[in-house]
């Protein structure tokens, strides 16, 4: 974790603010995904998704810093080398966001384990002090940030599998990685 975040805080130090590229699965577009997937959701994870979708519109998003992020630092996205040195890999969707959306996504993500017991909380205070300085707000926040981050995980899958037609195991990891995170941490 240690070295993730470091690698993180380079990142995010970058001085580059890239033309903006959409991307269906990153955070600040989960109002749409919800909709755009509504129909195919089942009726008890439907509220977890609307309770995440409630809490990310909570945030004062143009309130908290913006720095360049990789926006996708996820199991897919890290590799720990022979030598034990972190690489992260592919850029694509890399955009000028919330500093914390990065953080976000690594505690969905990268902390995903359904056998730690640590809650939601839990993981964002141990991702925001390794980070360090933070503010006061981007720490108010990161939870519900992190909520949003694990509901895309679930509604992304739902968007690959019932719009995409990709029914694969991956797609299936993706779809219970959210739902088990929701569940979890709602």
């Amino acid at each position: 974790l240690k070295e993730v975040i470091e690698q993180a805080k380079k990142i995010n130090a970058i001085d580059y603010k890239p033309e903006y590229l959409f991307d269906s699965w990153a955070i600040p577009n989960i109002k749409i995904m919800l909709e755009k997937v509504r129909q195919f959701v089942a009726p008890d994870d439907l509220g977890l998704a609307e309770e995440a979708v409630k809490r990310y519109e909570a945030i004062p998003i143009d309130d908290l810093p913006h720095t360049f992020v990789h926006g996708d630092l996820t199991k897919a996205n890290v590799m720990k080398t022979g030598d034990n040195k972190i690489c992260v890999f592919d850029f694509s969707v890399a955009n000028w966001y919330p500093r914390i959306q990065e953080l976000a996504v690594i505690t969905a993500n990268l902390l995903y384990d359904k056998t730690n017991q640590c809650s939601l909380q839990e993981l964002c205070e141990i991702v925001a002090d390794e980070y360090g300085s933070l503010t006061p707000q981007e720490r108010q926040y990161l939870s519900a940030y992190a909520l949003a981050g694990i509901a895309m995980e679930f509604l992304g899958a739902h968007q690959e599998k019932y719009i995409n037609g990709i029914d694969n195991e991956e797609n299936n990891y993706w779809m219970n990685l959210g739902r088990e995170g929701l569940q979890k941490a709602l």
